[in-house]
């Protein structure tokens, strides 16, 4: 099938980059452009755009040869048109395609068409063909019908179907199982479930741990993986393990890190880093921030300002490390 990936490392960041600025205009933080940062991000983005233009051409041309080719009888062809309206977007005819791939015998369009039907909310249909591709011998469909079960709250099946995927080799069906049994209290459990999943090499994982054991007290070792997550590039970590160190009182380095979740399009950061400000007395900072958490749609925020506002810093609400991800 025609290869889809567009974005690079270097175009994720530039992306980033151009993003925060952005972010910084918006809301007049000066000190948060970069004008080197932003030469280098317009100068990715123009190759990021001769990328697309190059790519559309060739999703044009594979349209057409798919087409072609499913018109004189090709299943694989058929198939990896619908893939390619999926990505597009082409929802209805994507789906009419799938489904006549799988009336023809295509075993891999059964698993496909539930992933599409999953995303639409169509739970009920996804789950029919999920387990029509179970009994098929999908080995991706356990996973993922074990997520949809998750989220509907049948912890029960979903474990077993975990646990079925961990035992076909799935390791990202490590660190959901471990989701799933640290939301029951299951926490030694999951804790050894995490660290299986950390030595394969899944990087949500450590997030995941470093929030069991925080909740747990084990500050030390929380500390240890959420730094080990940021290094790994977790974009949730920097905003926990600043809600960590402002527990413990480590208000500059807790004040850097929430600042860089700021940059990274953290909402709740703006909160928290206002309620450290205000317990300093930088009040005309705090209350900067907690306006910008409003106009996001932050909640809290609004309570914290009117506190602070009428009452001062001793009123304003601890950030309560609510691990928002």
């Amino acid at each position: 099938m025609l290869e889809m990936g567009v974005w690079g490392d270097a175009d994720i960041i530039s992306f980033d980059i151009a993003v925060r600025a952005r972010n910084a205009v918006v809301h007049g933080d000066i000190e948060g452009i970069d004008s080197l940062d932003l030469r280098y991000a317009a100068e990715k983005a123009q190759q990021l755009l001769s990328k697309v233009e190059r790519w559309s051409e060739e999703v044009v041309a594979a349209e057409r040869s798919y087409r072609r080719a499913a018109s004189a009888g090709d299943l694989h062809a058929l198939f990896d048109l619908a893939g390619l309206l999926m990505k597009r977007g082409d929802i209805e005819e994507a789906e009419a395609l799938y489904r006549q791939a799988v009336d023809a015998g295509d075993v891999a369009a059964v698993y496909s068409l539930a992933l599409l039907l999953a995303r639409q909310g169509r739970d009920e249909e996804a789950e029919a063909l999920y387990r029509r591709a179970i009994e098929i011998g999908d080995v991706a469909a356990p996973y993922n019908l074990a997520n949809l079960l998750d989220e509907q709250g049948r912890d029960e099946e979903a474990e077993a179907l975990y646990r079925r995927a961990i035992d076909a080799g799935d390791v990202s069906a490590l660190n959901s199982l471990a989701n799933l049994l640290a939301r029951q209290g299951r926490d030694e459990e999951a804790e050894a479930l995490y660290r299986r999943a950390i030595d394969a090499g899944r990087v949500p994982a450590l997030y995941s741990l470093a929030v069991l054991l925080a909740r747990q007290g084990r500050d030390e070792e929380a500390e240890a993986l959420y730094r080990r997550a940021i290094k790994a590039g977790d974009v949730a970590a920097p905003y926990n393990l600043a809600n960590l160190l402002a527990r413990q009182g480590r208000d500059e380095e807790a004040e850097a890190l929430y600042r860089r979740a700021i940059k990274a399009g953290r909402v709740p950061a703006l909160n928290s880093l206002a309620n450290l400000l205000a317990r300093q007395g930088r009040d005309e900072e705090a209350e900067a921030l907690y306006r910008r958490a409003i106009d996001a749609g932050h909640v809290p925020a609004l309570n914290n300002l009117a506190n602070l506002l009428g009452e001062g810093a001793d009123a304003v609400d601890g950030n309560g490390d609510s691990n928002w991800r």
